[in-house]
């Protein structure tokens, strides 16, 4: 019996590395880890710059001017200069000026001659469902086997793609919310905070070339 307990406590510690080893070390950008594919554009720069300026200071006219007439704001209509800027300025404000910064300070990704905030929206996920999939943000994102951060985790997973299980929505004790995924390519699946996690297809901007300089033709999420 002594030896069969052993064996079995044995094989559970052989079994840890197995599953580390489905993670990147964080000393290496994973797979998704945010890019700038932008940095040899004309105008990029400059134009990078201007936008940081204005969100750092949440500076609404000057976001504005940075926008086209015609600005796509969401899938229902919303639109235009004004529009912007009177919802940046209104109660859901915070919120935009949030999701603006975490858009610009993810990665610049040129398509079709345009660049795009986050660089990870304009990524080919393959077969995944950009609606399912999430990505890890952070290069020792925790992985618990349960929806406790008190435990230790069994995996730091480094900007990977993964897959939202159910609603799997969870809190610790601390009532830090929790999200359950599985990792894809992998057998790891557990809890990951759900601050650390972040869907392709949200909030992302769409710069187009105007003349000789860039502007802002949507600023939107979903799809």
């Amino acid at each position: 019996m002594k030896r069969l307990a052993i064996f079995a406590l044995c094989a559970l510690f052989a079994a840890q590395p197995a599953l580390a080893s489905f993670t990147v070390p964080a000393n290496r950008p994973g797979a998704f880890a945010p890019r700038d594919d932008c940095l040899k554009t004309p105008g990029a720069r400059a134009f990078k710059a201007t936008l940081r300026g204005a969100i750092a200071r949440r500076d609404a006219r000057a976001l504005a001017q940075l926008a086209a007439e015609d600005v796509r704001l969401d899938f229902g209509g919303g639109a235009g200069r004004a529009e912007l800027r009177a919802r940046l300025t209104g109660p859901q404000g915070p919120a935009l000026w949030s999701e603006l910064a975490e858009a610009a300070n993810l990665g610049c990704a040129m398509s079709a001659g345009d660049m795009v905030f986050p660089w990870l929206f304009a990524q080919d996920l393959g077969d995944v469902d950009s609606f399912d999939a999430l990505v890890t943000t952070g290069p020792a994102v925790p992985l618990y086997r349960r929806a406790d951060s008190r435990l230790a985790p069994i995996a730091r997973l480094n900007w990977q793609l993964v897959i939202a299980q159910g609603d799997g929505l969870a809190a610790d004790a601390d009532k830090r919310p929790l999200r359950r995924i599985s990792v894809i390519g992998s057998r790891l699946e557990g809890y990951v905070p759900s601050a650390s996690l972040r869907s392709p297809v949200d909030y992302r901007l769409l710069v187009s070339r105007a003349g000789a300089g860039w502007r802002i033709t949507a600023f939107v999420a979903g799809d």
